[in-house]
């Protein structure tokens, strides 16, 4: 993402005051600031962000008007400040705009600082999923807009150059489910993991019965099987289906694991899939 060149107007809406007291700071030297040949100010946003921080001035509203004009400049300030809640919001924010050109700026912001795949989605995705949740039970966004939010999160981390383990050919498939339509992002962004982790991952979508799951589990017999669920969600008949999942599992010795999200962010953050299929073995029940 090419990082924008403000104007005089623009660095005073953002630090809300008038041109010419951004003018008077350039002069006294506070404010760094270049030329054009017409003699016109121009300014970058690590200029805005460095005079914010230096003199304490409204460092974290300045830094949320510079989001826009340049995302990734504001996310490595947090990441130095390590302002994980911070960071979260920033990516929230882009995920809302839907756009993944931006979002994807901001993983590879992420990715060279020593965050795996994994750690970059139990530490920053999950909570930020969360986060449009909250948004669509207050009514502030409507589902679409939740979907095309959360879709536009994992279309970015599609989008990173990060090494594919090749899957093993005698390794056993593992399943992913989810008993509600709401959820299929979240099935995605599993499914996303465990393939970019090595496994072989099945992602059945959202099933209205156990009659298909159960004969993909004979079939296949696989080496887990990974049920997304949510507390909102949990009415009788998924209830219903998510115990005679749990009981097919252990009488077929095939460890199922529930609200994998949530699990996933407890798990081993340096393997995604083998972190969330022990916890499905210490799970079961």
């Amino acid at each position: 993402m090419e990082t924008r060149i403000l104007t005089t107007e623009e660095v005073a809406d953002i630090l809300q005051v008038d041109k010419s007291t951004v003018k008077r700071w350039t002069i006294e030297g506070k404010l760094n600031c270049e030329r054009t040949p017409g003699g016109h100010r121009k300014f970058t946003p690590q200029v805005i962000l460095d005079f914010a921080v230096a003199y304490k001035y409204r460092t974290d509203q300045v830094r949320n008007r510079l989001a826009d004009a340049d995302p990734a400049l504001t996310l490595r300030q947090l990441l130095h400040e390590r302002n994980g809640s911070s960071v979260q919001q920033v990516i929230l924010s882009a995920s809302l705009r839907a756009d993944k050109t931006a979002m994807f700026d901001l993983f590879t912001e992420l990715t060279p600082a020593s965050l795996t795949l994994a750690q970059l989605t139990g530490t920053l995705v999950i909570p930020v999923f969360a986060g449009i949740d909250r948004l669509a039970a207050g009514g502030k966004i409507d589902a679409d807009t939740a979907a095309l939010a959360k879709n536009s999160v994992i279309g970015a981390l599609q989008m990173l150059d990060v090494p594919r383990p090749s899957a093993r050919g005698d390794r056993r498939p593992v399943l992913l489910l989810t008993f509600t339509p709401e959820l299929a992002p979240e099935t995605r962004l599993l499914e996303h993991l465990y393939e970019r982790s090595g496994y072989r991952a099945n992602g059945l979508g959202s099933v209205s019965g156990l009659s298909a799951v159960l004969r993909i589990i004979d079939i296949e017999t696989p080496q887990a099987v990974i049920c997304v669920i949510r507390p909102e969600h949990n009415t009788e008949p998924v209830r219903s289906s998510i115990t005679a999942l749990l009981a097919a599992g252990a009488s077929r010795s095939v460890p199922v694991l529930c609200d994998a999200i949530g699990r996933l962010a407890e798990a081993d953050p340096g393997t995604a899939a083998g972190g969330a299929i022990t916890a499905a073995g210490r799970n079961m029940r």
